[in-house]
């Protein structure tokens, strides 16, 4: 859990870093597995769910990436 958290802050610095402000996802989920809160508690992510073409429930995610950097930092990821 702890190396998956670990590079998505890194990945998100480094998106930050050339320029980009936010990232954009679709998740089966409302909390990832490996992510210690729901993504609506997660500061500056917006979570619209969405019912996909099966049917199913899925979640469009949106996070502003310095948010993001600030949340995983919070959370204890280096």
């Amino acid at each position: 859990m702890q190396v998956f958290q670990q590079l998505l802050r890194e990945a998100f610095s480094e998106a930050m870093s050339i320029g980009y402000e936010f990232v954009r996802a679709a998740a089966p989920w409302d909390k990832h597995p490996y992510l210690p809160k729901r993504f609506e508690d997660y500061s500056g992510l917006t979570v619209d769910p969405f019912v996909d073409e099966n049917g199913a429930t899925k979640y469009l995610l949106e996070w502003r990436l310095a948010d993001a950097v600030q949340s995983l930092g919070d959370a204890g990821i280096s």
